[in-house]
């Protein structure tokens, strides 16, 4: 009986132990159970996955396909420059220096004949008339550029336009300045940047320099005929004034017109002197297509995509057979 009796209290002390262990038992296998359904489901979007990687690659490569060919066959702009600096200032200032130091400004303002050191407002004109709609339109009648501006709408052969309104020539201004022109002036050095972009090289050098020679030739040939017509009035003027000091006034003024016609004579850079003449980029130096940009952006855009049909893929699928996570 004693044998019995020890038997039956260890049946019943391993049935407490196990009955005590029964909680964490729950708890492992839970854990467990919570691991394999983990696993299950990872393999199982894995399996997913590999069922539709033609359309992830699809789907990922066809940003990257089209930035490439956008990248290579978008047609090339290259881009020309000339840094001059201002003369015309200079030349007045030289020429008025005299003038303004004596007190003949308001003597010329009062003969109408303005302010004799306007050099900064002479200056302003100059780079104002660079950008222009008048001196603009004139240098694209005189080149013919509207077909080249808008070669879209022209038919060489045919040398017609295919469109049934051809494009003006004010729209052609509108696209010279928006897209092709641009004119700088840096206020710390003075100097002035004429940049001209364009698909062809040489013809964007070309206009370049060509602006710029224009603007100078069209300032200089004002100067001398405001200078001749100043000249004039001024021999007029001393023929009528008996007066001393005005008659004194008006030869300095007459000096003044004569100093500036004369400069404007002799160079023929009246306006800006060319620093750094516009020279044809070499074929590969382009300003666009920017290659590197268009091909991140289009990885990046593969990269959203190919994700993007992924995460369709894996919703559509957990729907169809049930999968929750």
């Amino acid at each position: 009986m004693a044998g019995f009796g020890c038997a039956v209290q260890s049946a019943a002390l391993w049935g407490g132990h196990k009955m005590a262990r029964s909680p964490e038992r729950e708890d492992f296998q839970a854990g467990s159970q919570r691991a394999h359904e983990s696993i299950s489901e990872r393999m199982l979007n894995v399996q997913l996955l590999a069922g539709q990687w033609r359309h992830i690659l699809i789907a990922g490569l066809l940003p990257i396909m089209v930035a490439a060919c956008v990248a290579v066959f978008s047609p090339k702009t290259y881009r020309s420059r000339v840094l001059m600096v201002p003369t015309i200032a200079q030349s007045q200032q030289a020429s008025a220096g005299v003038s303004v130091a004596s007190g003949l400004s308001s003597i010329a303002a009062r003969f109408g004949l303005g302010d004799l050191g306007g050099s900064s407002n002479a200056e302003q004109e100059a780079i104002a008339t660079l950008t222009s709609r008048a001196f603009l339109e004139a240098f694209i009648k005189d080149k013919d550029l509207l077909p080249v501006l808008f070669a879209d709408d022209w038919d060489p052969k045919q040398k017609a336009w295919i469109v049934d309104e051809p494009p003006t020539y004010g729209q052609a201004y509108r696209r010279l300045i928006e897209d092709v022109l641009d004119v700088r002036k840096d206020l710390r050095t003075g100097l002035v940047t004429l940049t001209v972009e364009w698909r062809d090289r040489q013809l964007a050098t070309e206009w370049a320099n060509e602006l710029v020679a224009r603007v100078n030739e069209i300032m200089r040939q004002r100067a001398i005929t405001e200078a001749s017509a100043s000249l004039k009035y001024l021999s007029r003027e001393l023929g009528a004034s008996n007066q001393i000091e005005v008659r004194e006034a008006l030869y300095r003024i007459m000096e003044f017109h004569l100093t500036n016609a004369t400069l404007a004579n002799v160079q023929t850079q009246y306006a800006f002197r060319i620093i750094d003449p516009a020279v044809a980029s070499d074929e590969d130096d382009f300003v666009s297509p920017r290659r590197l940009v268009i091909m991140a952006v289009g990885i990046v855009l593969g990269v959203f995509a190919g994700a993007c049909v992924a995460g369709l893929a894996l919703t559509r699928n957990r729907s169809t057979c049930g999968v929750t996570r």
